[in-house]
């Protein structure tokens, strides 16, 4: 017969020993280890005019709407709007229950205005609106069950932009340039301003574009990949990739020099541009997003270029 082996028993002061590690550890490792902040908070949410525009919020802002989404319920915490009758800023109560964070949309009436920054990096879409995620700190004071969080959003009034002078010129040789001179209103801004222009020559091409002396990038569609530009084709020019703000109370000129050459025309020869210069709204609930911007065309002119 075999040998009947022996249960080993565990000392019961090493089970001891065991709990008496084990238990700190875990509660320690519970206290370190972040966890997000799920109690109540207040939101304070301010409203003004883009950093550097002085002027009264009351005198320059339409009412701003917001909306503040649970995204653990998706149930709205609050919403409502903002204005002169507040001074500008509410203060939001948060209720526990959320998961560290909440969803934050604002909004304009209309598409008068931009939104100058968005309010965070992240963002969803929550029944066609665009809402940001607004992080919950927790309290600087542990013992105290209530976190505060403030959040400022900016907006700009939308720009009227003209052009006052077209840039008709005479020229001989192979090259010149074109000064074409804009106006835009005061203390208001413009999305992504875009030159597009059509030539009625082929060959020509377009050298540099300068915006008050600086550099701009610009693209020529070549609609038949031969690498040169031919009559009608369209060259757009970048403005302002992103806005252009003129934060001065009075309006302001831009002088856009465009200088084009591989110029190759006989004496007395008019060269057409048809120049086209727009930008683009924000659709009010969904700023931001390419797929909902709204074109606007400021101006429409056809320039004459002619050869002595």
């Amino acid at each position: 017969m075999l040998a009947s082996r022996k249960k080993r028993v565990v000392p019961w002061f090493a089970i001891i020993l065991v709990l008496s590690i084990a238990i700190p550890v875990g509660v320690l490792l519970y206290f370190l280890i972040p966890r997000p902040y799920t109690g109540p908070a207040i939101l304070t949410l301010a409203v003004q005019p883009y950093d550097g525009i002085k002027v009264n919020a009351s005198e320059y802002l339409p009412p701003i709407y917001y909306s503040v989404i649970n995204p653990k319920t998706e149930t709205t915490v609050a919403s409502g709007s903002i204005g002169p009758q507040d001074n500008w800023v509410k203060n939001i109560s948060i209720p526990e229950g959320h998961p560290g964070y909440v969803y934050l949309s604002v909004y304009p009436a209309n598409e008068c205005y931009y939104l100058a920054e968005e309010p965070s990096h992240a963002s969803t879409v929550f029944k066609g609106r665009k809402y940001w995620r607004i992080e919950i700190p927790p309290p600087p004071d542990p013992f105290k069950r209530l976190s505060f969080l403030n959040v400022t959003v900016e907006y700009v009034r939308v720009a009227d932009i003209s052009i006052i002078q077209e840039g008709n010129l005479t020229f001989s040789g192979s090259f010149f340039t074109s000064n074409v001179v804009l106006e835009m209103s005061g203390r208001s801004g413009v999305y992504k301003l875009t030159l597009a222009m059509k030539l009625n020559v082929s060959g020509i091409a377009l050298s540099s574009a300068k915006l008050n002396g600086t550099d701009l990038s610009f693209k020529h569609q070549d609609e038949n990949g031969n690498g040169a530009y031919d009559a009608g084709e369209t060259i757009f020019v970048n403005l302002s990739s992103y806005f252009l703000i003129n934060h001065r109370n009075e309006s302001c000129q831009y002088v856009l020099q465009l200088t084009f050459k591989n110029v190759n025309v006989p004496p007395n020869t008019t060269i057409t541009n048809e120049m086209t210069l727009f930008a683009f709204l924000f659709e009010p609930e969904r700023p931001f997003e390419q797929e909902h911007l709204i074109k606007i065309v400021y101006a429409i002119e056809v320039v004459e270029y002619r050869s002595s």
